[in-house]
């Protein structure tokens, strides 16, 4: 409905990258498979995320990576879901989360999209998110606002204002949208 064109920054939340289209489901990730098949096959998925059934992908998510720069040519910030907390993904070998971190990293890179990589403190070392961050119970993938307030404390705010600080001369500016996630970026604008 928006011409993301007219924008000087453009900030991506979530679902570009969904880490559930990956790590549910039948597959078992810790057969035998080779680095070079793993790294294509998380790349492929991370550029065309898609819904997926027994019978074939279902639908897109939103707009795949792939259509970046075209989609927003202005610098844009992808705040990426939070690692899930369910059983299939705790449970998937390191090496495999690992290359679908780097596979989302290389994906917007050659498109000039900046990452912001889930703060260390919202982590488990396995990689997963601790379920007292989860905004419901029994919701393994959405996290609550104890969550975000880290995330955009610790690396997503950081990177929010040098990106907007590369595109002002210095003159006031005003940085405004919905929701309690732009209130932290306001309050970090006037600092």
């Amino acid at each position: 409905m928006r011409d993301l064109a007219d924008y000087e920054l453009v900030l991506f939340i979530g679902q570009w990258t969904n880490p559930r289209t990956l790590f549910s489901g039948d597959f078992d990730w810790s057969q035998p498979i080779s680095q070079t098949l793993l790294s294509e096959s998380m790349r492929r998925a991370v550029e065309m995320p898609t819904v997926m059934s027994r019978n074939g992908p279902v639908a897109f998510l939103n707009e795949p990576l792939i259509s970046f720069p075209g989609l927003a040519p202005c610098p844009t910030i992808l705040i990426p879901d939070p690692a899930p907390c369910d059983e299939t993904y705790v449970n998937a070998p390191m090496r495999v989360k690992l290359a679908y971190r780097d596979a989302i990293k290389a994906v917007c890179e050659e498109r000039n999209v900046i990452v912001s990589p889930q703060a260390e403190r919202t982590l488990t070392p396995e990689l997963s998110t601790p379920q007292k961050f989860l905004r419901r119970e029994n919701d393994l993938m959405h996290m609550g606002d104890e969550y975000w307030r880290i995330q955009l404390e610790d690396v997503a705010g950081p990177l929010i204002l040098e990106a907007v600080a590369g595109s002002y001369d210095g003159a006031p500016r005003r940085i405004t949208g919905p929701g309690r996630i732009m209130q932290h970026i306001r309050k970090w604008n006037q600092a």
